[in-house]
């Protein structure tokens, strides 16, 4: 659901004298492209890769032979105890966010994907709506099962599920003793450590209002995740109107205020993955409120506008003059 472009140089330096760069292109998971690079002597992105896969086999709503899959078809399933743990995240953070973040949309995310697929606004979307909520999901962690409690109810973990698989990457990568990496999985950034000549990654945020290939700012990043949601990302036209697949859980169309981009700046990618769309869905003051208590960055961009929160001042710098560039601070 977001895409960043990571700029990065593979040039060695004495220090890291032995090792090679090892690139692997993930295509089949989370319906989308996912890159892992190392630099290090030995090439272990195999392993990287495999826990990418297990996560697209227990995590998607859509492929049927997930866990999540079967427990919206089925309205019970017996769960791993990563799938428990990653939808006891999201069911808490559904209910902290609930305005902006919400894993049980999903009967309206369906609409509106019918609605691409046929070239029309899609209808029900109230009877959609009547159908989210956290009390219609039960987690037995003790049992490792989860139930649907609401005929027609069900959930989606896009917004979360790249950050929770990322965040266990990262975690395998310090266990090998990698010292240099950068995991893309599909836009979802991680930065580990430095780039191989020892200097702070360099991480393009694309222009929304160009192609892939265009950066609106460059952010320095090292151990730290990058996310960002945008409304160019995916969605359709229809009578010359955009329709993005940002969903806002209030009205069950796709949010509109201002934000064409939203980006979430820490050390965990999964708070990173959830506040990036809640903070595109909160609007701008909102969305700097939102990191500030969640202890992230932000980088908010408007039509003409690029905000970003006081944490990286001194790391970011803009890319071409399409947008004023600033500093955003509260109104008082």
């Amino acid at each position: 659901m977001i895409f960043v472009l990571a700029v990065a140089a593979a040039v060695l330096s004495k220090r890291y004298l032995g090792a090679k760069e090892h690139t692997r292109t993930i295509y089949g998971c989370f319906d989308t492209i996912c890159t892992i690079t190392t630099y290090s002597s030995s090439d272990k992105t195999e392993e990287y890769e495999n826990l990418l896969r297990d996560a697209e086999l227990k995590f998607s709503a859509y492929n049927p032979q997930s866990e999540i899959y079967r427990l919206n078809s089925d309205l019970y399933a017996e769960l791993s105890p990563d799938t428990v743990s990653l939808l006891c995240d999201a069911v808490t953070y559904s209910n902290l966010l609930s305005d902006y973040f919400d894993i049980t949309l999903n009967p309206v995310c369906l609409l509106w994907q019918e609605a691409e697929k046929n070239s029309v606004l899609p209808l029900n979307i109230d009877s959609a709506l009547s159908l989210k909520g956290t009390e219609n999901v039960y987690i037995d962690i003790d049992s490792n099962y989860a139930k649907i409690l609401k005929e027609g109810a069900s959930i989606t973990l896009g917004a979360i599920a790249k950050g929770y698989v990322t965040d266990r990457i990262v975690q395998k990568m310090r266990a090998n003793g990698e010292t240099s990496a950068l995991i893309n999985l599909g836009g979802n950034i991680y930065a580990y450590g430095l780039k191989n000549n020892s200097s702070a990654w360099q991480i393009g945020i694309r222009d929304p209002k160009s192609d892939e290939n265009s950066s609106a700012a460059i952010v320095e990043a090292s151990n730290i995740s990058i996310v960002t949601s945008g409304a160019y990302q995916r969605g359709f036209e229809l009578d010359g109107k955009w329709y993005h697949h940002i969903i806002d859980p209030k009205t069950g169309y796709p949010a509109e205020n201002g934000i064409i981009s939203a980006t979430a700046v820490g050390s965990k990618s999964e708070l990173c993955d959830i506040l990036s769309t809640a903070m595109y869905v909160a609007g701008v003051e909102n969305a700097f409120r939102l990191a500030e208590e969640y202890g992230i960055d932000a980088i908010i961009i408007t039509d003409n506008t690029i905000y970003y929160s006081k944490g990286l001042e001194g790391k970011i710098k803009p890319s071409g003059n399409n947008y004023n560039f600033v500093l955003y601070q509260a109104v008082q």
